[in-house]
């Protein structure tokens, strides 16, 4: 599943932990903490039976440096002193799809070789290994206190600037430094990253083993999937990364892990090392009401769409099948997220609770003049500004989903309008020319629901500025456009 090619996302080695044999309160139970937060966690009496520099140590040799990012942005980890690397089947489907041809689907036929000379290029993939991490937090903020605002961002990002270069001058070659805002501007911390970019597929799955279950077992509790691949990463016979070479020698971690073929059993202690995405589990509860009533129902239907249209391009080529089948699982893969989400926050009644969380903060700050004056009016100035950018929720989705390339075409449309209008001719479009646009629209997945929205704003904002008595008098040439792209959906 295609999630780009994007070096720093989800670039935040944390490590998450969730203490099942325990009865404590759920918030001392389970968390999401940055690797120098592990050994302040006291995890020999919640079950951890190695010490946590074995997890995570600055001079390295802990076991975060197994740990690694996938450039499209899946977690994996080396699994063997030769750069074999063990991660998810979906995590390599790109990979998989790039080798395929319409003889053989990989995907649906797996792959597997003998020898290291029968490992294929996993096309446009690299791995990062982080080196480093330091909190930077006191160094970012120096100099800023009593700043809001533009100002307040201007010296932070001189400082993250500044800060950046001079650790960048003293990294090793082939080492790219990045410092990392988290937490909303709470902390900043610095990350020192490796990438190398010769990476090959190993082992994969059939899809009947490496997508058992398909869609309806996505995201589902119990899932019963094999959902793993190996993949091996090689560098310059020096040690450096290099592009693919026939030449080039299987990549030496520092560390790898090694398997518990005996799996987990009941209560046993849990601690996850990855990298995560981002989370707004925290946000305002206009924020949580904005994504169960607005952003989750369209992005659902949206992506929902773009699949369909993708399977309907691959019918009858299956070139362009096993092409698009990688877009495919990843428009279904998000879809079932923010359909489930939806779902969930409804269920849940997540909006309700947070109101009551709001309510319970608002009594506790009203309970301290110093508390009043800090923090007295956040929840009614946090309210304010989500009702002035939930406005036009609807719409603004739409309008953020268009291409670029879209808004050129709302000037062919006014341009199109006009030439009816100077004729005086309302029946302006061509049939031929509205199939052939139909069609390309399909080919490029136009978000069709967005154009029209793109299309009556136009309409609305025109009529606003003509005289007094025009506006009925030229409505049904935009209408006319409207219905034509209307009908597109249908």
């Amino acid at each position: 599943m295609k999630l780009r090619n994007r070096p720093f996302v989800a670039t935040l080695l944390v490590a998450s932990i969730i203490f099942s044999s325990f009865t404590f309160a759920v918030a001392r139970d389970e968390g999401m903490y940055k690797p120098d937060m592990i050994a302040s966690l006291n995890l020999k009496d919640r079950g951890l039976r190695i010490k946590p520099e074995e997890i995570y140590n600055p001079a390295g040799g802990g076991l975060t440096d197994a740990v690694i990012r996938l450039s499209i942005g899946c977690t994996a980890e080396f699994v063997s002193p030769e750069g074999l690397i063990l991660t998810n089947h979906h995590c390599a489907f790109d990979a998989l799809v790039s080798a395929s041809t319409p003889n053989n689907d990989l995907v649906e036929n797996g792959f597997r070789t003998d020898n290291r000379a029968g490992e294929i290029s996993a096309k446009d993939y690299s791995i990062f290994i982080t080196q480093r991490i330091e909190d930077v937090t006191a160094r970012i903020r120096q100099g800023t206190a009593g700043l809001a605002g533009e100002a307040l961002a201007a010296a932070i990002k001189k400082n993250i600037d500044e800060l950046t270069a001079a650790e960048q001058a003293k990294a090793p070659a082939g080492s790219t430094v990045r410092i990392q805002t988290l937490n909303n501007g709470y902390f900043h911390y610095l990350y020192q990253i490796q990438q190398i970019k010769d990476i090959r597929v190993v082992y994969a799955p059939p899809r009947n083993i490496g997508v058992f279950g398909g869609d309806p077992d996505n995201f589902e509790w119990t899932r019963h999937t094999g959902d793993f691949a190996f993949l091996r990463a090689y560098v310059a016979p020096d040690g450096s990364s290099k592009e693919y070479s026939p030449s080039n020698v299987p990549f030496k971690p520092r560390r790898f892990l090694s398997m518990n073929i005996g799996g987990l059993k009941e209560n046993d202690f849990v601690f996850v090392l990855g990298y995560p995405g981002n989370t707004t589990r925290y946000r305002e509860s206009q924020s949580i009401e904005y994504a169960r009533d607005a952003n989750f129902p369209f992005l659902s239907s949206w992506l929902a769409a773009r699949a369909d249209a993708l399977r309907l391009i691959g019918e009858g080529d299956e070139a362009k099948r096993i092409e698009l089948q990688s877009d495919i699982a990843n428009f279904d893969n998000a879809r079932k997220v923010y359909q489930g989400g939806e779902w969930r926050l409804r269920r849940s009644k997540v909006v309700e609770q947070r109101r009551d969380e709001e309510a319970k903060f608002a009594a506790w700050v009203s309970q301290d003049p110093a508390r009043r004056a800090k923090y007295g009016t956040v929840l009614s100035e946090l309210a304010a500004v989500s009702a002035e950018s939930n406005k036009f929720a609807k719409r603004d989705i739409l309008v953020r989903r268009m291409p670029d390339a879209s808004w050129r075409d709302f000037w062919h449309f006014l341009r199109c309008i006009t030439y009816g209008i100077a004729g005086q001719h309302l029946d302006y479009t061509s049939p031929e020319g509205l199939h052939y646009m139909r069609l390309l629209y399909q080919e490029l997945q136009v978000p069709l629901d967005a154009m029209v929205v793109g299309l009556e704003g136009i309409k609305t904002a025109s009529l606003n500025r003509v005289e007094l008595g025009q506006p009925d008098a030229l409505a049904p040439y935009f209408d006319h456009l409207i219905v034509q792209l209307s009908q597109f959906r249908a």
